[in-house]
């Protein structure tokens, strides 16, 4: 079956998706206790969200083609449960062109935090604020009933359970209610120009090496692969996280998993690492960014000064790395002419290189979630500032806003405006987007590890630099054993700060 979500279907999934979104505007609110009794005054209080915030434009033009409606009329809809709360949204800067996300985030809100001035909900890049100290952990919460879903026992019981177990952080607590997370093995993908493909003749790639052949043949013929624009300049190494290693490091996964819940979390790689189980100096590992140099090898020309993006609109590029995030926004482009289609990240057998593991089984693309694999492999999407919520004693307020996002019905409704991801609570429904991404049959695999449990993020830090340093080694500024040397020591350096930050986390 060929696994791809291309521009005809997508028109007619965006259709759907509209109609769904009027009807869901349109539903009463879920009912929810009164915030006070009748005639009682209740101090009013500002929330500041930094988490789903809408767009400043409400309609759809050629100017500005993607519109986020939802967090606004489920801010009035919750006004009515909460009249004295004002909401008000503090949105994410644009990042500066050539600046990752990962790089800028700390930056900006690092200045926030000293001034006092940082929101109360915010949505956190990974899982800096929670290193820092500055979250506050939300597990008696959870275990209560979510007010405005009674039918579950606790909060956290609407949630996919495995998603609830990897959000679990090093110190044992839990800082994040879910939102949405990416949909089990498609947390990223490939883009694909038609047009490049029939030119040389070859179909989409399934696995690692038709990847690289596919590539190979593009670069050949004067194109290439595009590397994740906004990351290209700083370093895009996701095939070595989401398709190579999570190949690779399976059978040291039973090693690592010592808690059980077949979800590797850093908490678990720091031991592996200092024990020398996982990490750069590893054969696996190195295996792994070899291969993926050759991968790079078949980047375009200029890929680190290049603007990307436009090359892709314009229809230089073959094949773009892409974020399943993403996959709305590329097959409605208005400045994209060329078909299109996106596919899952091709995945690793053991014919393609002999550390690789073959994946045991697939999921059964029956249009329903994989329930087991669901993971927090991105980290938390959202946290509440503890000092935020005591200058102004907003915590009731703060946890009562996530509860009403996290309502199934307003999840859904949510999330599945634009479809970046597939809502975090079990029953909510798939947006039409992920419903057809639920068709593919992706690799199904023991255990679950990326980032955090590989020992390529133990901090923000150590996840900037290991990518720094590889751009110095695929643009040739450094040899092999010089890069795998740095990355050592980045890596050294990132657990013993990790190690140090859940310290400080447990003393306090």
């Amino acid at each position: 079956m060929k696994q791809t979500v291309g521009r005809r279907t997508f028109l007619t999934m965006t259709g759907a998706a509209g109609s769904l979104a009027i009807l869901a505007a349109c539903a009463p609110a879920a009912e929810a206790p009164a915030a006070a009794e009748d005639g009682m005054t209740v101090e009013a209080k500002l929330l500041r969200v930094n988490c789903y915030t809408p767009s400043e434009h409400t309609e759809r033009s050629a100017e500005n083609p993607f519109v986020t409606n939802a967090p606004r009329i489920l801010a009035e809809a919750f006004k009515e449960h909460y009249p004295h709360v004002e909401i008000e949204w503090v949105p994410f800067p644009e990042v500066p062109e050539g600046v990752s996300g990962d790089a800028f985030w700390p930056t900006w809100f690092t200045p926030l935090i000293a001034a006092g001035n940082a929101p109360q909900v915010v949505r956190p890049l990974h899982e800096i604020p929670i290193q820092n100290g500055w979250t506050i952990p939300i597990d008696d919460h959870l275990a209560e009933k979510n007010q405005f879903a009674p039918q579950y026992d606790s909060w956290n019981d609407s949630f996919y359970p495995t998603l609830m177990q990897s959000l679990v952080f090093g110190d044992g607590k839990t800082y994040c209610a879910p939102v949405q997370h990416p949909y089990p093995g498609v947390e990223v993908g490939l883009a694909y120009n038609q047009d490049w493909l029939d030119q040389i003749g070859m179909d989409a790639p399934a696995t690692w090496t038709e990847q690289k052949e596919v590539c190979q043949a593009l670069k050949e013929a004067g194109s290439g692969l595009s590397p994740w624009p906004p990351e290209a300049q700083d370093g895009n190494v996701w095939p070595v996280a989401l398709q190579l290693l999570v190949s690779m490091l399976q059978d040291e996964c039973a090693v690592m998993d010592t808690n059980g819940d077949l979800f590797v979390g850093a908490e678990e790689a720091l031991p592996a690492f200092r024990d020398g189980l996982i990490g750069p100096l590893t054969d696996d590992y190195r295996t792994a960014w070899l291969e993926f140099k050759q991968l790079s090898d078949t980047w375009v020309d200029g890929w680190a000064t290049a603007d990307l993006d436009s090359m892709w609109r314009n229809g230089e590029i073959g094949i773009r790395t892409t974020g399943a995030w993403e996959f709305s926004r590329q097959m409605n482009d208005p400045l994209i002419t060329f078909d299109r289609a996106m596919i899952p990240p091709p995945y690793v057998t053991d014919a393609d290189f002999p550390a690789g593991n073959t994946p045991p089984t697939f999921t059964p693309g029956d249009g329903k979630v994989p329930y087991d694999l669901v993971t927090a492999i991105n980290g938390p999407d959202t946290a509440i500032i503890r000092d935020a919520v005591e200058q102004n004693d907003s915590m009731a307020e703060a946890v009562a806003w996530l509860q009403w996002i996290t309502e199934p019905e307003n999840n859904a409704f949510l999330v599945n405006e634009n479809q970046y991801g597939i809502p975090a609570t079990v029953d909510a429904p798939l947006g039409p987007l992920f419903s057809e991404v639920a068709s593919f049959k992706v690799p199904q695999w023991q255990y679950q590890i990326a980032w955090w449990g590989e020992a390529l993020y133990f901090d923000n830090t150590h996840f900037n630099e290991l990518r720094k340093v590889f751009v110095a080694w695929a643009s040739g500024q450094i040899d092999d054993e010089t890069f795998f040397a740095r990355q050592h020591q980045e890596t050294s350096d990132g657990a013993d700060r990790y190690a140090a930050s859940l310290e400080e986390l447990k003393d306090s």
